[in-house]
């Protein structure tokens, strides 16, 4: 049954990413959780094209005019930091 599950979940997410390059020419992913980010994030176009994701909270900048590609500039989410300094050993209190 689960196997079942999972196939239909791939399905789903292979035609919306389809649905995406047809509407937009590309798919943006977020950084931190992959979940496609050009139909249901809120974004923000100014100097960079600017994506929150609903899934994971990520805010993500992006540059459409640099090359052929969107690319990344820069990402930040508060889970991230906290898993990252609790895998050093920092204490993320005080």
């Amino acid at each position: 049954m689960d196997c079942l599950i999972n196939a239909i979940k791939a399905f789903l997410l292979k035609k919306r990413i389809e649905r995406i390059e047809r509407k937009c020419g590309c798919v943006c992913f977020c950084p931190e959780c992959k979940e496609p980010l050009n139909d249901q994030a809120d974004c923000t176009d100014t100097d960079f094209v600017r994506y929150h994701c609903n899934e994971c909270e990520t805010d993500s900048k992006w540059t459409f005019d640099a090359a052929p590609v969107p690319l990344l500039i820069s990402s930040n989410n508060k889970l991230s930091g906290m898993r990252e300094n609790q895998q050093k050993g920092y204490n993320s209190i005080g």
